[in-house]
């Protein structure tokens, strides 16, 4: 899974992080982690974390800035602002982090992670850029439109639900997540549909 704009990361820490350093480790689903700390240890600039479930099987790269708070050594990152993507970190030695991951509607279970300083560096994106999912708007679509539309802009299909509206029947009355967010090509777009006005 390539990079989402996604994520909240929260945690107790008690020991500060080594600046420049790339730390390496693994989820407890047998994932691999990777974060980078910036040169003057203020941000971490990359997290890395890959997810299985079976024949599926995902990596997922939040970049940026990611500031530190350097009071409690922790970084937060909240992409969607939904809680949509959640990493909780922490930095618990000079050498080593843990924290727990959640990704709604990705290829792994919610996990916890802990990773320690390596002489590695971080790996890029295999095969160059990855392409993304770019979530259009497909309130107010019948169904099968949406779907197409979904599936051309690189996203995933997801959950639909049935609801009663006064808006017409079939149509896509609202979506999750929202237009306009950027994802993997494993990001799933869940939508409800009207089941048409209840009967008087």
């Amino acid at each position: 899974m390539g990079a989402l704009a996604s994520l909240i990361v929260v945690g107790l820490a008690r020991a500060d992080q080594q600046p420049g350093a790339t730390y390496k480790g693994k989820t407890a689903l047998d994932g691999d982690v990777w974060l980078v700390v910036s040169p003057d240890g203020s941000s971490v600039t990359k997290f890395i974390v890959s997810s299985y479930n079976g024949g599926c099987g995902q990596t997922t790269t939040f970049g940026g800035t990611i500031a530190i708070d350097r009071v409690r050594n922790t970084f937060s990152i909240d992409p969607y602002g939904d809680g949509w993507a959640v990493v909780n970190g922490s930095f618990t030695t000079d050498a080593m982090a843990e924290g727990s991951v959640h990704i709604a509607n990705s290829c792994g279970a919610d996990t916890t992670w802990t990773a320690e300083v390596t002489d590695n560096p971080a790996p890029p994106p295999p095969g160059g850029p990855p392409i993304r999912c770019s979530v259009p708007k497909v309130i107010g679509m019948r169904l099968e439109r949406a779907r197409a539309q979904i599936k051309s802009n690189h996203c995933s299909f997801g959950k639909v639900r049935y609801v009663r509206s006064r808006r017409p029947r079939g149509h896509v009355i609202s979506q999750r997540p929202p237009a306009r967010t950027i994802g993997s090509r494993s990001t799933r777009v869940d939508l409800t549909i009207s089941h048409g006005a209840r009967p008087k």
